[in-house]
């Protein structure tokens, strides 16, 4: 198809009436289909590179969902510009790099080597050093392949950005909002933003409705529990298929979540079709993600698999600094209110945590899944003896800074026995 066609069926699908007729679904999948050679060819520069920069680095690349391709155009049909030709989508095929460290240099790195590969005048896009509104962090970098000009986004992250933005995308399946695609300023999404901008220092206000919300929505609970059932379902599948391939669809929504492995690209996109054409009531990727473990899909597809610890050990982490800062302070209300939500977000986190102890005891161990089992007992240790050392920091910087003070040391003391007594029912 050459540009107006590709136009023309653009202006089709944004049409409400003829955005699903099958002839116009056909066409899109076949302009869909049209990027994987030259994403493939920008993915192994973009994966040699990051990787000798830090080889734990996690490389992906997809070419952009048909509904969210949908959705695109008509978000922008009504911009003050134009509406947006689907020939000018210059995403609709991306590679994507998380950096292990939350170290920002690295990041900078690629990116100038990405430059020097691809032109100085490719289209970049910081949002790390201007974060959008929402809280949004990344670096887009727009290249054209060498080979047939077309278009490919590279986005570039740290582990913080990236647990933040699939935070956002995770929020959305277990609510049913779209605070992805929006800057509205409702009760999640202010969450959100205000999570975001933690790290740069919240005031108190901005604290206190941060907890506010929290308490309202019951976030770290719902996403805990919700979180934990589903990665052991898609853990469980994972240790049962056959790993044939590179390639993988994963079907996922608040319900459950389905992964499949393919071997070729061309299998795997008739599949993806396949599925989308079955079945709308999945978000629906395609990913290729070569030599993948179950920790590295998770982490690159976490807001699918629904399995992000992060968030869970920093929001701890979070609240922890402010207990400290209450006994410091002397602000006793708000002691008793971050010592309540502790308390409970601990209760929660064992609960879970054992839970999935007990499944990783129950599965059985093979000659297939040896590796993998091993693995998952090393990473449920570490997330023991990570909690128990953080909990341990925190009793003694309490009993630090409490030292002169017998109200608050009977009353922490009082607390931290309640806590006990919870958890060792668990």
């Amino acid at each position: 198809m050459n540009n107006k066609q590709i136009d023309r069926l653009g202006e089709l699908l944004t049409n409400q009436n003829t955005q699903n007729s099958e002839e116009a679904l056909i066409q899109l999948q076949e302009y869909r289909k049209s990027f994987q050679q030259p994403l493939a060819e920008v993915f192994d520069f973009v994966l040699k590179k990051a990787r000798s920069l830090d080889k734990h680095t996690v490389v992906t690349y997809r070419i952009k969902r048909i509904d969210t391709i949908i959705n695109k155009l008509r978000r922008f049909e009504g911009n003050a510009n134009g509406r947006m030709k689907l020939s000018r989508m210059w995403d609709v095929a991306g590679c994507r790099c998380i950096f292990k460290s939350d170290e920002k240099s690295k990041l900078y790195k690629l990116l100038e080597i990405i430059k020097a590969e691809y032109g100085e005048d490719c289209k970049i896009n910081d949002y790390v050093q201007s974060p959008k509104e929402t809280g949004y962090r990344c670096i887009h970098i727009y290249v054209k392949d060498h080979k047939t000009q077309k278009p490919v986004e590279i986005q570039i992250r740290n582990m913080e950005q990236h647990n933040w933005a699939t935070l956002v995308e995770i929020v959305d399946v277990l609510y049913g909002t779209k605070e992805k695609f929006t800057n509205r300023q409702d009760d999640l999404g202010h969450f959100l933003s205000l999570y975001s901008h933690r790290l740069d220092g919240l005031s108190l206000k901005d604290y206190n409705r941060l907890i506010s919300i929290e308490n309202d929505w019951n976030i770290f609970e719902t996403m805990s529990s919700r979180i934990t059932n589903n990665s052991l379902s898609v853990r469980d599948q994972w240790l049962s298929i056959k790993n044939i391939g590179d390639y993988y669809v994963i079907q996922a929504n608040n319900k459950n979540t389905i992964i499949e492995s393919y071997p070729s690209f061309t299998k795997a996109e008739a599949a993806y079709f396949q599925r989308y054409t079955e079945n709308t009531e999945y978000n629906i990727v395609l990913t290729h993600i070569p030599n993948a473990t179950f920790e590295i899909i998770s982490t690159a597809y976490s807001n699918y698999i629904l399995s992000m610890h992060a968030f869970f050990d920093d929001f701890r982490r979070l609240v922890s600094e402010h207990i400290i800062e209450d006994i410091k302070k002397h602000h006793l209300w708000q002691l008793h209110k971050d010592f309540n939500l502790y308390r409970r977000n601990s209760i929660c986190h064992w609960k879970n945590l054992k839970l999935e102890i007990r499944q990783m005891f129950s599965t059985s161990l093979t000659n297939d899944n040896a590796a993998q089992m091993g693995k998952w007992k090393e990473l449920l240790q570490s997330q023991v003896l990570h909690w128990g050392k953080e909990t341990r920091k925190l009793v003694v910087k309490m009993a630090k800074e409490t030292s002169g003070s017998i109200i608050l040391r009977t009353y922490l003391k009082y607390r931290f026995k309640h806590l006990s007594i919870h958890l060792s029912k668990i």
